[in-house]
């Protein structure tokens, strides 16, 4: 359900102005800074080519006459080259002098650092406990979760490839690390094989963990560090039946080899909730969490609210519950029933109008086989799913994220099975992997959910079934769901031909319905017809020249063109004509005039804030770091001028967001007077040390009224409402 104007999109353009890399209420106090910036040039420091090219990395110092002398304590290298000055030293007297640092870099075989990771770094082990049902105590598998906001922030490092190694055994291989800028979300977890029997109870761990800048194809370390390892409990199941009888095998990753570094890709979709679930909801909050990411990035309006719920109320999950007919007793109840979701999902789409805007596709073998279609009519409302097969072709799947899908995947291994909502996906060196969302403790309304329950996985069929397992273990994956949405189509209708050479006869003419689509000040007009797509720009006066080059009546490389006048939501003055370049018969064209109605609503305003990543609601625990995040997409309103507004509300009253000073200040000011732009991914501020208890709801917004004063009435805002425990 739509609130305020929700940011969808991570525009390319940014203002310097508006908030800065880092601005913090308790700023990071890394003092890292890349090496080519002015102090390094201005203090001498000079890197060769060869150097760069050497295993060892040698750094020559000259520094001026100078009473204080930077001693580095710290420099590394992982993508980029950083140094971090620490101690400011005295000497005696004023003398030039040259500081000659050769530091060999921890070798491995690729030949770049490593950064050795301990608990400091945001890093935790734990052990799972499989509860339900049957439940499992002390098992086999562990899982290795990663803070890392706090990884970023202790070990200087933006990005990079996670590796452990539990004795001489490499169990978490190449966990990939994006950028915050790239992955927003707080956490990210991979489960790892224990090596011990399920019931033995292990509170220690000897494991060495880095992290490096390129993947690794191998991974040694004598560095063995001991780590506590902590219990976490498991719900996770409900597809269809009861929770699990028995949990999956452990991981293996022997066969992940990342032998091919040129297919290496990644997609990370922003904006994905995970709700806490009730026991066996994970369908109903898996399809949930993808509709609501949906409505998020596109222009769907889901009528019902995305909140934990319960089947027969008014949230999202609840009446997923419904139309999946799930039988329910309560939230914690083991009698609660799981449920398959395409039928269900189905009904809903049919039940609330939106049949004709979401389409969805079915890959796998779960309720229905992926060779089948299913349709579901509801008060003469049918929606569809089409089958595109019964294997499931992972290419296809990472294809359906990176054009903006909403994907829920259903794992199944032979105690039982699971739905989860796909929020990343890639390759790394020629191995698939993908990072689902779910609640995976099922018996908690306060565990479990959020980024808590993003995992990473590999995929590949290691047992030769045809279907890809999870990181090498039993589970595998048996249904891939994904729905994208279309916007309504536009209506065209000829009223009148200009054609001297008569070529009406033979032409195929404009189609009665249109796909019109307004990005970024540039439209494309599709439809059914072998001259469209035409694409081109819309100018600043609202008028438009749209060209194709096709076949026409059977002649190639015909020109093609769509003029007209886009303004106020509408299209006037508007001719189509085929064969501006003469390449039709008698060198003459044929042209089309027409209306355009129905179109679609105009791009709105979209400011985005996020905490941890999250929209709208986000809970977290005293003392955990908290980055708030903002993206603003100017739509088609750029360079307008505006009062931008960053608001924190507690319980001790309002505070604004200070550019100077990069701190929430007491009371309501603006923060910043300025024309619209596109705002990529930008940090608005790091609480480092978390916040105390209590509720914190962050706003960020403009008001078209440039005078410092805050007016509802013309204002665009999102907020997000953070809980800290």
């Amino acid at each position: 359900m739509k609130r305020e104007a929700y940011g969808t999109q991570r525009p390319k353009s940014i203002s310097k102005k508006i908030g800065g890399e880092t601005g913090a209420a308790q700023p990071n106090d890394s003092l890292a800074q890349p090496i080519n910036q002015r102090f390094l040039k201005a203090s001498g420091w000079h890197l060769t080519d060869s150097m760069m090219k050497n295993r060892t990395l040698h750094i020559l110092a000259s520094i001026a006459t100078h009473e204080n002398c930077l001693i580095f304590s710290k420099i590394t290298m992982l993508g980029e080259i950083t140094m971090i000055p620490i101690i400011p030293r005295l000497f005696p007297e004023k003398a030039a002098f040259v500081l000659f640092i050769s530091l060999l870099l921890l070798y491995v075989s690729d030949g770049l650092a490593q950064i050795n990771l301990n608990s400091s770094h945001g890093v935790r082990l734990y052990q799972i406990n499989y509860l339900g049902e049957s439940p499992r105590a002390n098992t086999d598998t562990g899982l290795l979760d990663i803070d890392l906001l706090a990884l970023r922030s202790t070990a200087a490092v933006e990005q990079g490839y996670i590796n452990m190694m539990i004795g001489d055994s490499w169990e978490v291989r190449n966990l990939k690390v994006k950028k915050e800028s790239e992955y927003p979300y707080s956490h990210l977890s991979t489960p790892f094989n224990l090596g011990v029997e399920t019931g033995t109870k292990v509170n220690q761990l000897s494991a060495s963990i880095s992290i490096s800048a390129v993947p690794l194809t191998e991974f040694s370390s004598a560095d063995l560090t001991a780590y506590a390892v902590d219990a976490i409990s498991y719900t996770i199941g409900g597809v269809p039946d009861h929770p699990i009888s028995a949990p999956p095998t452990p991981p293996t990753l022997e066969t992940a080899l990342f032998g091919n570094p040129t297919n290496t890709d990644a997609i990370t979709q922003f904006d994905h909730p995970n709700i806490e679930a009730a026991v066996n909801q994970c369908m109903p909050a898996s399809i949930a969490n993808s509709l609501q990411y949906l409505e998020d990035t596109t222009d769907l309006e889901i009528p019902h609210e995305h909140k934990m719920g319960l089947k027969g109320d008014d949230s999202l999950v609840g009446q997923l519950d419904t139309h999946t007919n799930r039988t329910v007793i309560s939230r914690r109840s083991n009698e609660n029933s799981g449920t398959w979701g395409i039928q269900g999902k189905l009904s809903y789409l049919a039940t609330n109008g939106l049949h004709d805007r979401v389409v969805t596709t079915h890959m796998g073998n779960g309720d229905y086989a992926g060779s089948e279609s299913v349709s579901v009519a509801v008060d003469g409302k049918t929606a569809s799913a089409t089958g595109l097969g019964t294997s499931i072709n992972f290419s296809t799947l990472l294809n359906a994220m990176k054009e903006g899908q909403d994907c829920e995947l259903v794992y199944s291994w032979p105690g039982g099975s699971h739905a989860v909502d796909a929020v990343a996906a890639g390759t790394t060196n020629g191995e698939p992997w993908i990072v689902h969302g779910s609640d995976i403790d099922q018996s908690s309304d306060s565990k479990g959910a959020g980024a808590s329950g993003f995992v990473f996985e590999y995929l590949k069929d290691t047992d030769n079934d045809g279907l890809l397992n999870l990181s090498g273990t039993n589970s595998q994956l048996v249904q891939v769901i994904c729905q994208k949405y279309v916007a309504p189509p536009a209506t065209l209708t000829v009223t009148g031909i200009d054609d001297p050479a008569g070529h009406s006869c033979c032409v195929t003419p404009p189609p009665g319905t249109i796909d019109f689509l307004l990005e970024n000040s540039n439209i494309t007009v599709r439809g059914d017809s072998p001259w469209l797509p035409m694409t081109g720009p819309l100018s600043p006066d609202g008028s438009f020249l749209l060209t194709s080059t096709a076949t026409v009546a059977g002649f190639p490389n015909i020109h093609n063109s769509f003029t007209g006048v886009y303004q106020n939501g509408g299209i006037s003055n508007a001719k189509i004509t085929l064969g501006t370049n003469g390449g039709l018969p008698q060198g003459m064209p044929i042209s089309y005039s027409v209306n355009v109605t129905n179109l679609a609503a105009p791009a709105v305003l979209k400011p985005a804030i996020r905490a941890n990543g999250f929209r709208r609601e986000f809970s977290i625990n005293a003392g955990e770091p908290l980055s708030v995040s903002i993206t603003f997409d100017a739509a088609n309103q750029a360079t307008q001028a505006a009062d931008w507004w960053a608001v924190l509300q507690t319980a001790g009253g309002l505070k604004s967001y200070d550019l100077a000073t990069g701190q929430f200040q007491d009371g309501l000011t603006v923060s910043y007077q300025g024309p619209l732009v596109d705002l990529p991914f930008t940090r608005l501020t790091l609480f480092q040390n978390g916040l105390e208890a209590g509720t914190y709801t962050f706003y960020f917004g403009v008001d078209m009224a440039q005078n410092g004063n805050l007016d509802l009435e013309s204002a665009t805002y999102d907020k997000v409402t953070v809980t800290v425990q």
